[in-house]
């Protein structure tokens, strides 16, 4: 019986020394979707055979059974120094073999040999669960991340920025320092005597012009006397006609 060094299935490349009368022994677990993907090659020493059987054939080989009927054909490679695959194999626990004894094709003739391996179980797709992932695949969605964070910030200052103009303030109001001093009624804006100069709209008790037809003045004010008046607007004295002052051309002083 020969010399076993059994392990699990390696997702990454590893190395490993066989003895001569030795073999390498690697469990891959099948299902009815997944397929078999391996690499092994000889770094030094002699020649290998690489098979790659079911759990029928793994017992055949232990009782000194070799026979084609006993592996897969398409994933077993005899008397190489590399041998590669990526294929169907059997549900179940499968065995891929990397032996250096006497009773396969490729002869140890004393030598230890050194090689370099993986192999697992893959479903076509979908990235293997045993996979390791490196620190590219790491960076790059760090970097995705950060991307995306960027954009989310910048989206929210452009939203802030457009909300904070339209909140811009009426013009004439609030833009003062202080409240406009001394404001009269008016039917005109109203200023303050400063410069820059700011016009305000007047506030309250806004007079209205009123056109009236003026017939003359009145002799005690010389105020203007309209046609509807019934009294002098500035001193109350009650209208006669016959006692109105004619308009100048000149006009009153």
């Amino acid at each position: 019986m020969p010399l076993i060094d059994m392990k699990a299935d390696a997702a990454s490349p590893q190395t490993a020394y066989i003895d001569p009368n030795g073999c390498l022994v690697l469990q891959i677990s099948g299902s009815s979707v997944s397929l078999a993907s391996y690499d092994v090659t000889v770094v030094s020493g002699p020649n290998v055979d690489v098979i790659l059987t079911d759990a029928a054939g793994y017992v055949d080989y232990m009782n000194g059974v070799l026979e084609p009927s006993s592996y897969s054909l398409q994933g077993t490679f005899l008397d190489t120094r590399h041998a590669a695959y990526y294929g169907d194999m059997a549900e179940g626990i499968n065995y891929l073999i990397v032996d250096n004894t006497v009773q396969g094709s490729a002869q140890p003739n004393g030598q230890t040999v050194q090689i370099t391996y993986y192999a697992r179980a893959i479903i076509p797709g979908v990235q293997s669960s045993s996979a390791s992932v490196s620190i590219d695949d790491i960076l790059l969605g760090a970097g995705l991340i950060l991307l995306f964070a960027m954009a989310v910030i910048a989206i929210l200052l452009t939203v802030s920025k457009s909300l904070k103009m339209k909140q811009s303030r009426l013009p004439f109001y609030d833009r003062h320092e202080s409240d406009p001093l001394h404001l009269e009624s008016s039917s005109q804006f109203l200023s303050r005597d400063q410069k820059p100069r700011r016009i305000y709209l007047q506030s309250k008790n806004v007079v209205q012009p009123i056109l009236v037809h003026a017939i003359g003045r009145c002799p005690s004010c010389n105020g203007i006397i309209a046609k509807e008046w019934q009294q002098c607007s500035k001193c109350g004295w009650t209208v006669d006609r016959s006692k109105l002052r004619p308009f100048s051309r000149e006009g009153s002083s």
